[in-house]
């Protein structure tokens, strides 16, 4: 079934959503964006509208969807001018109450995913977390998500909120350490590059054992000497050594 869908923001969630609806046959109608420019950009890809004003919204669309930060989301829900058509938003961690101001048609079309603007994703692997203000909703918001993916779930506000909170802590927080590592070893000289292809075994490594079973490291293994030669390493970074202190004791104790 192809739908009219509009959408509201022009960032890295709504660049990637509406260049792989528009790819499947989806009609991309309207671009809404604070930023007038970055939608007028991302409406050229579509020959399609666009604007700044929210109350502008194009009332004959199936679907509009708000990509937004967070904390955007209900005051732009309540600038919305009251409307008929499917209102989504797309965040892990806001419920669907957020939208309550809209209409009788709303919900959240979650994709569980890092997006970056630069990175090219295949789509049809990223897990969409549904909900919805009624069935008839559900149902449209199914038909969008399985025409993209085939992995699909409805999950109410509390269990994708937990979802959230999980891909933080397995993507933000890991790549913050990523982070970490490249500064350790650039401020010594020496090239991150390095230890990309340990990065992708543990990537891959889980894909078949549960991550429990995959740790390994001088804290799994209780080596006291090797802990003490990287604190030694890096004691002039206060910051630094809390974290590694910190995350080899969680560790360790969830292994004695």
């Amino acid at each position: 079934m192809k739908l009219k869908i509009g959408f509201i923001g022009s960032g890295n969630v709504a660049t990637h959503l509406s260049h792989a609806m528009n790819t499947i046959g989806h009609d991309i109608v309207q671009i809404i964006s604070k930023n007038v420019d970055n939608a007028k950009a991302l409406a050229q890809a579509f020959s399609c509208d666009y604007t700044d004003d929210i109350k502008l919204m194009d009332q004959t669309v199936d679907v509009c969807i708000i990509c937004v930060s967070d904390n955007q989301i209900e005051p732009i829900a309540k600038q919305l001018p009251p409307s008929d058509c499917v209102v989504v938003h797309t965040c892990g961690s806001v419920g669907l109450n957020a939208l309550s101001s809209i209409g009788p048609n709303t919900g959240v079309f979650y994709p569980l995913q890092s997006f970056s603007k630069e990175r090219h994703l295949d789509v049809q692997g990223i897990p969409f977390l549904l909900e919805a203000s009624n069935p008839e909703t559900l149902i449209i918001l199914h038909t969008l998500a399985k025409s993209l993916s085939y992995y699909v779930l409805t999950a109410d506000s509390e269990t994708r909120l937990k979802y959230h909170l999980s891909a933080v802590l397995a993507n933000n927080f890991v790549n913050y350490l990523y982070t970490e590592s490249a500064r350790l070893l650039e401020d010594s000289g020496l090239d991150f590059n390095v230890l990309k292809p340990i990065i992708k075994e543990t990537a891959l490594k889980i894909q078949n054992l549960p991550p429990a079973e995959a740790q390994t490291g001088p804290a799994k293994r209780g080596d006291q000497p090797t802990i003490e030669k990287h604190l030694a390493l890096i004691k002039t970074d206060k910051e630094l050594s809390k974290l590694y202190i910190q995350l080899t004791d969680a560790i360790a104790n969830r292994n004695s």
